[in-house]
């Protein structure tokens, strides 16, 4: 990605550089020409920050699958729990793989969950 990078900011430069010339050019196929390479480097900065965003987004969910996948949940009494730790929210982690420890609520409930608000008795 800092390759694709490095290799628009390169091209920006040299874009920059003929819109410089433009001014000085009076051909009005080169100044289209060029005006449409404008068009598409904008296109390709776009497309690279949609890739960068989505790179981001698939990295965050494969961690959120390794953390998910290194616990060996056991769902009972309305949570997951990891051997004495738990309960773990079963709607957070049915729903989006989130593992969210719940919180000890004495008086109103057993435990709550602070991300969605689920309750266990």
């Amino acid at each position: 990605m800092i390759e694709l990078a490095m290799a628009m900011d390169t091209v920006m430069v040299t874009y920059k550089a003929l819109r410089t010339l433009l001014d000085k050019i009076k051909d009005i196929e080169i100044k289209n020409l060029i005006l449409e390479m404008n068009e598409q480097l904008l296109s390709m900065k776009e497309s690279a920050l949609e890739l960068k965003n989505e790179n981001m987004n698939l990295k965050e969910e494969i961690n959120k699958l390794i953390i998910a996948s290194d616990k060996k949940l056991i769902f009972r009494d309305g949570g997951y729990y990891d051997g004495d730790t738990g309960p773990y929210c079963q709607t957070c982690y049915d729903n989006g793989k989130q593992l969210v420890l719940m919180s000890d609520a004495p008086g109103i409930c057993s435990y709550w969950c602070h991300k969605c608000d689920r309750v266990i008795k």
